[in-house]
């Protein structure tokens, strides 16, 4: 089994129809994968694996940020690091041992 990772899941949602039309088929021949895990992504006949970026957590502490250094211009800049999840649906499969 091969894997196709794509960074943008509208990308990788491409890989399943190409592969079919060469008499394949996903996830048995290929897994696919994205990596925005965007709505779409979740959508049938689809139903794509994708890692999820927290991507409203990253915005909202962006904008808590900004506004705390508007707030105080002095205050020290800050980091925030989150943790990518990855959201498994119908796109892949597990690796045969």
């Amino acid at each position: 089994m091969l894997l196709q990772c794509c960074k943008f899941s509208l990308r990788a949602a491409a890989g399943p129809s190409a592969v079919a039309e060469a008499g394949l088929f996903v996830p048995g021949a290929l897994s696919v994968a994205g990596y925005d895990n965007t709505t779409f992504a979740a959508f049938d006949p689809i139903s794509l694996t994708s890692v999820d970026q927290a991507g409203q957590e990253m915005g909202r502490n962006a904008v808590r940020l900004l506004l705390e250094r508007i707030e105080d211009r002095g205050r020290p800049s800050s980091r925030v690091t989150l943790s990518p999840a990855l959201v498994r649906c119908r796109s892949t499969a597990r690796l045969a041992r």
